[in-house]
């Protein structure tokens, strides 16, 4: 199969997402950490400064999408310079990335505000990372236009987020969500190591399956695959239901299985946004695509889910074990029974919905071919551009 994208296009590219996520994974698995263990903030500072940072989580994607498609597709640019400028951005966003994360972990300035200081470290990182991401996203739709430069651009990031993940293999005793929790209550006591290699395996395997996902991609359609995995998701559901909690094999496959289908669901998104930013440009008869634009109203409706899962679960963990009353045996046991059901009815129930909605998703097929015939014609394009990104561009310079 021939590719109209560069090998040193799709290096350049995949080495922008190695950089961002090198830096993120460190970030997200222990900001909280050093905020509440070393730097004592307080419970009323921490919830107070999540709620700020859900708004501001949830409304600047669609913002800042909005106004740097404004910026940039000022005037008759081509494809190609569009792209070029959004690379620009890129490069001009890593110092404030690295001044953002390095605030993080010094508590000298306002030493004795840690409240204030978290928020504000939360606010300006996320700023600088969906700016990123933004842009990251923006330049999928606009370097390539078919599913298999798409693909191979994929490909490109998730071998650059692997490679950033590997070094937390070694750190896996925490992470920032309830799948240590689950695994060490579901596996039960003496399985630590299990746990453990899950949990490592979990950071890694997810981008390097995205790269056979995204192969899958070329061949079967981004629909279909997506289809398929929301159809494993449910049969896990179902398979777990019935084996119980107490099949210590088929705990560990559920475990990490299910987070590395929906891991893969989420890496594959990015392929369905840029056929939606196609599917603009044709519809509305755009002169260029707005590609941060609709990056980013995506984000608008799936950032509150993120942070509204630790608080629902939380929620739906106390309701289920009656708040943590009792002894600590029965506490213990409560508590894997409660995560035993969540397992098996969310992954269950959740699939289902999902096959549901996404049954009724049209963007595919003869139609979708018929879209990218219709850009490539708008632009003017003949085939995908030649290298935007190389590697002595100051782009991957973050």
């Amino acid at each position: 199969m021939s590719y109209a994208v560069s090998l040193r296009m799709c290096t350049a590219y995949g080495f922008i997402h190695f950089c961002i996520s090198l830096v993120h994974n460190i970030f997200i698995v222990y900001h909280v950490q050093v905020f509440v263990s070393n730097f004592a903030i307080s419970k009323f500072s921490f919830w107070f400064s999540e709620i700020i940072f859900l708004v501001w989580n949830s409304v600047n994607d669609s913002i800042f999408g909005w106004l740097i498609d404004k910026h940039l597709l000022s005037g008759d640019l081509t494809d190609k310079a569009v792209a070029s400028r959004r690379a620009r951005v890129i490069s001009h966003c890593g110092p404030f990335l690295a001044l953002a994360f390095t605030s993080t972990w010094f508590p000298q300035w306002l030493p004795n505000f840690p409240g204030i200081r978290f928020m504000l470290v939360l606010c300006c990182y996320d700023s600088v990372i969906t700016l990123l991401d933004l842009m990251k996203g923006a330049l999928l739709a606009d370097l390539a236009v078919s599913q298999s430069d798409r693909s191979r651009l994929g490909c490109s990031a998730s071998v650059g987020q692997a490679l950033s993940a590997i070094g937390l293999v070694f750190h896996c005793h925490f992470n920032s969500n309830f799948f240590p929790l689950f695994s060490k209550s579901l596996l039960g006591l003496g399985h630590e190591n299990l746990s453990c290699a899950i949990l490592g395996m979990s950071f890694v395997l997810p981008h390097i399956n995205n790269v056979f996902l995204l192969k899958a991609s070329e061949v079967y359609g981004t629909y279909v695959v997506i289809r398929d995995l929301f159809f494993l998701k449910v049969v896990l559901g179902i398979f777990l239901l019935f084996s119980g909690p107490s099949n210590l094999m088929v705990m560990s496959l559920f475990l990490a299985s299910n987070r590395v289908f929906t891991e893969g669901i989420c890496r594959l998104l990015p392929q369905v946004i840029s056929d939606l930013v196609d599917e603009d440009l044709v519809l509305n008869r755009r002169p260029q695509p707005v590609s941060a634009l609709i990056f980013g109203a995506t984000s608008l409706l799936g950032r509150p889910g993120q942070s509204f899962a630790p608080l629902v679960g939380y929620a739906l963990l106390s309701l289920l074990t009656g708040g943590y009353k009792g002894g600590v045996s029965v506490a213990a046991d409560t508590l894997r029974v409660a995560c035993f059901t969540l397992a098996w009815s969310l992954v269950l129930l959740v699939g289902l919905a999902q096959l549901a909605i996404w049954s009724s998703y049209r963007l595919h097929g003869a139609y979708l071919a018929r879209i990218k015939k219709e850009r490539l014609t708008i632009t003017g394009q003949k085939s995908p551009h030649s290298d935007i990104l190389n590697l002595s561009s100051p782009v991957i310079g973050i």
